[in-house]
């Protein structure tokens, strides 16, 4: 059987903190690059003027804007864990502002660090009208993440699946850890160029996987005078279990040089604009369309692969 082409999602997470000049960079290299990519943004976030204009150009670059809660904090987290309804008002809100922001709403959805989602939350999504969801990270190794005791994704599956009736899950790549911005860091450019190219094989051998990686902006900017990624010295207490950040050592093992990260963000990204590049929400339509607009997982393994082509 002949490999299909794969499928990937650059999606960028943005949060208050980014620099202005860095999210319109990355918006523009990845323009540039012919990649249009899906950004996730705080709601919060658009009331701020040094914002709303580096913001509105990412709809003019074709880039996909999609929803990372309101104010990313850890109240909306516990919300989408283990609210009730009145916990989790804030997704209309949300809603809301980036409707009249935008001129139309988010249908594409991720949650703060990846944290886990209750059926009342993924109800609270559909009511709203999402069709995708990229809070999942499959199989990640809990213990080394952020909220180590939050291992919801461990058992969760890998490919493309249905969580609720026309709300899709576009989970994170993941092997043992997620392609994101925390582990390439760490893994550096040569290990990182390994997992990719792992992914985008596992991608063109069986249909039902796109290949989503995460990204920050300052990431793609070589130039980016985002503060180093760790700067403060190591200590016993970063050994330490904690229930807010897990271990500390892991951020002294990360790349702290601005302009090698941008080496190899930059390098990772051309390597994946060689394949067909998607939007998240493009995701869900297509699966969308294969399952005969039934918003369920395709029964077939050719249906999958007509998702994916």
């Amino acid at each position: 059987m002949r490999p299909q082409e794969a499928a990937v999602a650059v999606t960028l997470d943005l949060h208050e903190g980014d620099l202005p000049e860095d999210i319109t960079f990355a918006a523009g290299w990845l323009s540039d690059a012919g990649i249009r990519a899906t950004f996730f943004i705080p709601s919060a976030m658009l009331s701020e003027g040094r914002y709303a204009a580096r913001l509105r150009e990412l709809q003019a670059g074709g880039h996909e804007v999609a929803s990372h809660t309101h104010r990313h904090d850890m109240v909306e987290s516990d919300a989408l864990i283990h609210g009730g309804r009145r916990d989790l008002a804030f997704l209309e809100t949300s809603r809301r502002l980036h409707e009249d922001f935008f001129g139309a709403s988010p249908t594409s959805f991720r949650a703060p660090g990846w944290c886990a989602l209750s059926g009342r939350a993924l109800d609270e999504l559909t009511r709203l009208g999402y069709s995708a969801d990229s809070s999942a990270t499959p199989q990640r190794l809990s213990v080394f993440g952020s909220t180590p005791f939050r291992g919801a994704w461990s058992l969760s599956p890998r490919r493309l699946h249905y969580l609720r009736h026309g709300l899709l899950e576009v989970p994170t790549s993941t092997a043992v850890v997620p392609a994101g911005s925390p582990t390439f860091l760490i893994f550096r450019r040569r290990l990182s160029l390994a997992f990719i190219r792992a992914l985008l094989l596992e991608a063109r051998l069986f249909p039902d996987r796109v290949v989503v990686v995460q990204f920050h902006p300052d990431d793609l900017n070589p130039a980016s005078a985002q503060t180093a990624p760790c700067a403060a010295r190591l200590t016993p207490g970063d050994f330490l279990l904690r229930r807010q950040g897990g271990f500390g050592f892991k951020h002294h093992l990360k790349d702290t040089d601005r302009g090698r990260i941008g080496e190899t963000t930059q390098t990772l990204v051309r390597l994946l604009a060689a394949c067909r590049c998607v939007t998240v929400c493009e995701v869900a339509r297509e699966v969308q369309a294969a399952s005969g607009g039934l918003g369920r997982q395709p029964r077939a393994r050719e249906a999958s692969a007509e998702a994916m082509p």
